[in-house]
């Protein structure tokens, strides 16, 4: 589902108003959180992810090119635009990973008291990022032509012509490497902190210190890509990602769980990171809709190859 609509819901954002688009999204999370809070059946559950998937779709795309369009207005171009809209998304990434990290260390406790109650704090929250949604301004659409509104085929047409372009393709495919390598290696962290005999008590602390990391990484994301050059950053990048795997593989200790921390120090930037190399790239027009498809791409890969990792782990016993 949540591939299935990314890109419709990119397009509908870029003509309908991105602002609209993430209000509406925000109460499908709403609603996705109060099914599994007060679900009994497996169907409930379903209902509930397929919630979660419009939501998502609506959201994201939308968010990153509301940021950088509301920054443009207001700035003078160039490395002005630059610095303000990796700051503005990085800093804004950075509050989720806290509000994880907190959750994470009281999860225990609650958990204890009722399974529910999480869920019942992020329906809160998301509550009240609903609410916090209407103080948003739409901004302008710079280079939209205000006498004649796009079909969707000439959409769609535009859209598919951007994407295949070469610098915004490899773009799109970098991120898809970094986002799946990412995925893939978190899904490990619960077996690998299990194989190593960590404590379940300390489970909670680790996430902790993970979204601690990112949340650190994002806030800064403005600093730390300045100081990398397009080149540069891919290939830092792919090493910290890379490399603290290929160690925790061949040393399998508890000293090694600490490494998950360079793989989320990647995550805190890379997205402010991507996102302002693609901006530079793409018109205000269908701005969402390329960071839609951005991220369908991501989503449909992740697919592949998770569904091939857990054919991997079951037929191997990896």
């Amino acid at each position: 589902i949540l591939v299935a609509l990314q890109i419709p819901m990119g397009i509908l954002a870029d003509r309908w108003g991105r602002v609209k688009t993430i209000r509406i999204g925000c109460l499908f999370i709403v609603l996705e959180l109060l099914g599994f809070a007060t679900s009994r059946e497996h169907i409930q559950l379903w209902i509930s992810n397929a919630l979660w998937a419009i939501g998502l779709s609506m959201i994201d795309g939308a968010e990153t090119a509301m940021i950088y369009d509301s920054v443009k207005q207001g700035s003078t171009g160039g490395i002005e635009l630059t610095n303000k809209s990796r700051r503005l998304e990085g800093r804004a990434a950075s509050m989720s990973p806290i509000i994880t990290a907190v959750l994470c260390l009281l999860s225990v406790p609650l958990i204890a008291i009722d399974i529910r109650i999480p869920l019942i704090i992020d329906t809160v929250l998301i509550m009240v990022s609903f609410v916090i949604s209407f103080t948003f301004v739409e901004p302008a659409i710079h280079n939209k032509d205000s006498h004649r509104v796009l079909s969707w085929s000439e959409v769609y047409q535009n859209t598919k012509a951007m994407i295949l372009r070469g610098d915004i393709l490899w773009i799109i495919l970098f991120a898809t490497l970094i986002a799946v390598t990412a995925k893939l290696w978190f899904f490990t962290y619960n077996p690998y902190f299990e194989m190593v005999g960590l404590d379940l008590k300390y489970f909670g602390l680790v996430f902790a210190a993970i979204n601690v990391v990112f949340a650190i990484s994002s806030f800064f994301a403005d600093r730390i890509a300045h100081k990398l050059d397009s080149s540069v950053g891919i290939i830092t990048s792919i090493s910290i990602l890379t490399v603290p795997v290929i160690i925790m593989g061949t040393v399998v200790s508890k000293w090694s769980i600490s490494l998950v921390l360079g793989q989320n120090i990647v995550r805190g930037y890379i997205g402010p990171f991507v996102n302002e190399m693609l901006n530079r790239r793409i018109d205000s027009v269908n701005r969402a809709t390329i960071h839609s498809a951005k991220s369908a791409v991501h989503k449909a890969v992740e697919v592949l190859c998770m569904g091939g990792f857990g054919l991997l782990i079951s037929g191997s016993g990896l």
